[in-house]
């Protein structure tokens, strides 16, 4: 059974290439658009270094990050991955695809945060309100 779940999650994660990361400090929500990739069941997210919520997640690493489905026959499908946020030392840029600038580097723009989860809930209401599917981990 958990098994078959860890597969409907790494499958609708494929689905998809970018989420909303948030992060909470000093008592008020942070919020960013980021694109994502992922291995199994772990996450990596391009952040660009001026998004605030970069500068706090050395005091909270506890990230959420809500990947809705854009599909206009999936509107009641999302899933919420909550887990913790750690910047990937020498990531491999070459997958994110960026265009090279003359003079900057990628990691002079962004960091790649790696997120390890801690819970996965898969959410789908067109299964009926409130139907959720949780991955304790």
């Amino acid at each position: 059974m958990l098994d078959e779940l860890r597969q409907r999650i790494s499958r609708y994660l494929d689905g998809w290439q970018t989420a909303v990361l948030s992060a909470c400090s000093w008592g008020r929500p942070w919020l960013i658009p980021v694109q994502y990739r992922h291995r199994e069941l772990e996450i990596e997210c391009l952040l660009p270094r001026w998004a605030e919520l970069f500068s706090y997640l050395d005091r909270d690493p506890e990230v959420l990050l809500i990947v809705r489905s854009t599909d206009a026959a999936e509107t009641s499908r999302w899933l919420e991955y909550r887990g913790r946020a750690a910047v990937r030392n020498a990531p491999d840029w070459t997958v994110w695809n960026l265009s090279p600038e003359e003079q900057e580097q990628p990691q002079d723009r962004y960091v790649v945060l790696r997120i390890t989860p801690r819970r996965i809930d898969l959410i789908d209401e067109s299964r009926g309100w409130g139907f959720r599917e949780t991955l304790d981990l």
